[in-house]
């Protein structure tokens, strides 16, 4: 997928181009190093521009997965597919979705956001639904709601505290990140997809 900015009241737009220079530069508005980003610059070339900080307080991106059995690990013959489409809101450190499935094999158990690069099982980040303090799963159809500090899990393995909003962050936009969806045929997950711009 393209990468793609909504836009609020006097937020930024940056072009597909700019890919790599908005992984960064959100990233150090999320505390990481560079003063200049954490209060809201952004990277062109090898310097540091600072920008109002209205523009970054206002800035939501926007991604999203297609998920399917051929994306698990290993992968799972299943005629069952989904999507999730999320956004996460800067200013409020709160990310919104609505995941979407269909054709699953067995009774739908639970569904994550994990911590995991492309072809690698990781370890849960966040629940969906069916736990931690989400609406039970249903067996197909939409479900929504929102992902804010206090539900991200502690993953000791991989470095991740509990509440660690900026890990869910720079999972997402390192591409490190990705929706699965368990049953009680397949508990280690039926579908899943890589979470994109």
């Amino acid at each position: 997928m393209l990468s793609r900015l909504l836009r609020g009241s006097g937020a930024r737009v940056i072009s597909q181009y700019g890919v790599a220079t908005l992984s960064i530069a959100l990233a150090g508005m999320l505390g990481g190093s560079d003063a200049a980003l954490a209060q809201g610059g952004s990277v062109r070339g090898s310097t540091t521009t600072p920008e109002p900080a209205s523009s970054v307080e206002t800035l939501t991106l926007a991604f999203g997965a297609r998920l399917s059995g051929f994306r698990e690990t290993p992968s799972i013959f299943t005629p069952a597919n989904g999507t999730f489409e999320a956004a996460i809101d800067l200013a409020n450190q709160e990310l919104t979705y609505t995941l979407s499935y269909t054709g699953l094999s067995a009774s739908v158990t639970v569904a994550h956001i994990h911590f995991g690069e492309k072809g690698v099982a990781g370890g849960v980040l966040a629940f969906l639904c069916g736990g931690g303090g989400k609406p039970a799963c249903p067996q197909s159809g939409p479900v929504s709601g929102t992902i804010a500090a206090g539900d991200i899990m502690a993953l000791a393995q991989q470095g991740v505290p509990a509440g660690s909003f900026q890990a869910l962050f720079q999972a997402v936009v390192s591409g490190s990140a990705y929706a699965n969806v368990h049953t009680s045929a397949n508990p280690a997950g039926e579908i899943r997809g890589q979470i994109q711009f």
